[in-house]
């Protein structure tokens, strides 16, 4: 390390070479005004309360004051400071797999309980050790299923409220494959058609997505639509919000078959778009088709336990042309991230960021409902979002909004804005953003 800490005899013998007997003479050219002082009234503040003060004397620097409700698969959550602490440790600064057992049983044990942490959270029996994003994992997560079926089922069905961005790479991996991709569009955009849905299931499909909740924060009831795929053979992929999973039924639960999801709200900071972290979980019978690497605890010749990487066979690297996947790496620190954060909130932590969140979003739907003007779009209950539908033009609200200092949401459409609540946000935040779009409505 370039800065490592002095031991007290490293101190003794540096001040004996200088003739010194404390550390604080080698100050003494500093005027006494100049030198710091210590800060009061902190002593009793947990560690989020800490952060939002020292954030009201940051932002007498003139820094960045806004509120903002932006989302879509981006999300404002709080991330403890051991976190990054942690992480930012020399031991963690490669975040590639390693190859060589013996000398990283440390990384491949981090990696292991990530992989199983991700199984508990999800109600699956397999996980890797995460991809690139969220896109890539449901992609990928597709994609096994195609293979796993030989490519003799070539559709996968995905609703319309599945994440256009994600549906994008979705078709960027699959058709190259052979493999079609059908989007069933509800009655409107924004709802899920199960009727429509499910008549688009067919003997030819070998997956259908099912997002967990939606782009726009709705959690869908999937019960029939789950036991007719089964009736069909057809294999169910969840692509799931994992803070949510915290306090809903877990796809396993739900019959899922594969998992995807991001990992951005465990821990991640939003970081302008990235780098996150693509989460994947499955049944056991997928387990020759997985992408990425898996890291398997086993014994050694002492019969202590000791971390391998498993099953490369399948990978890239060995079979080349005829492998499944492209993936042959991890986000091994973020998926470090999400394993210390995890870790740090335990079970009841992550249900209760998970409750803050839900709480918060339906306390501001609520509020924005009463406006006259302001529609919620949203059919059934949501988790961490919400669409509305505003009485102007987007553009006109949202600089209004903005002289506000609240940056409302993300615009959809003309009249349309998806607004993301998270626990980080106060109620004062939220009764703000409700009191300037009651004062919009006489400007």
């Amino acid at each position: 390390m370039l800065y490592s800490p002095l031991t007290s005899r490293q101190k003794e013998k540096m001040l004996d070479a200088l003739g010194l007997t404390r550390i604080e003479a080698l100050f003494s050219d500093i005027p006494s005004l100049s030198t710091a002082t210590p800060l009061s009234g902190f002593s009793s503040e947990s560690d989020i309360e800490l952060m939002q003060k020292m954030g009201q004397l940051s932002a007498q620097n003139g820094v960045n004051t806004e509120s903002s409700f932006l989302g879509a698969g981006a999300y404002d959550h709080f991330s403890p400071s051991v976190v990054r602490y942690l992480v930012s440790r020399s031991e963690f600064s490669t975040s590639y797999t390693p190859y060589q057992p013996e000398m990283s049983q440390g990384t491949l044990r981090a990696i292991f309980e990530f992989q199983t942490m991700v199984c508990e959270l999800t109600g699956m029996d397999i996980a890797n050790a995460s991809v690139y994003d969220g896109a890539s994992a449901l992609a990928e997560s597709c994609s096994l299923v195609y293979h796993f079926f030989q490519k003799q089922r070539p559709e996968v069905v995905v609703p319309s409220t599945l994440s256009p961005s994600y549906l994008e790479v979705l078709q960027t991996y699959l058709v190259p494959k052979g493999a079609c991709v059908k989007v069933i569009e509800g009655g409107c955009h924004y709802a899920f058609d199960s009727v429509l849905f499910e008549s688009a299931m067919t003997e030819k499909v070998c997956a259908i997505v099912l997002p967990y909740p939606d782009f726009f924060g709705t959690v869908h009831a999937y019960e029939s639509t789950i036991k007719k795929a089964k009736e069909l053979g057809i294999k169910v992929v969840f692509s799931c919000d994992p803070s949510a999973l915290a306090l809903l039924k877990s796809p396993g639960e739900l019959g899922a078959d594969v998992v995807a999801g991001e990992g951005q709200s465990l821990g991640i900071p939003l970081a302008y778009g990235g780098p996150y972290l693509g989460l994947m979980s499955a049944k056991q019978e997928f387990i020759r088709f997985f992408p990425g690497r898996i890291v398997g605890r086993t014994v050694d010749t002492q019969g202590k336990s000791g971390y391998v990487l498993t099953l490369q066979t399948r990978e890239q690297h060995i079979r080349r042309e005829k492998s499944y996947s492209s993936i042959c790496t991890n986000q091994g620190l973020l998926a470090l991230s999400a394993t210390i954060y995890m870790a740090l909130m335990g079970p009841h932590g992550l249900q209760e960021v998970a409750l803050l969140c839900y709480k918060k979003s339906q306390y501001l739907k609520n509020e924005i409902g009463k406006i006259a003007g302001f529609k919620i779009l949203n059919q059934g209950p949501t988790f961490k979002e919400f669409l509305v539908q505003v009485p102007c033009k987007l553009d006109r609200l949202s600089a209004y909004l903005k002289q506000k200092n609240i940056v409302g949401g993300v615009p959809l459409g003309e009249d349309s804005l998806l607004i993301a609540v998270t626990e980080t946000k106060s109620v004062a935040e939220l009764d703000a953003f409700v009191d300037a779009l009651k004062e919009f409505q006489w400007k």
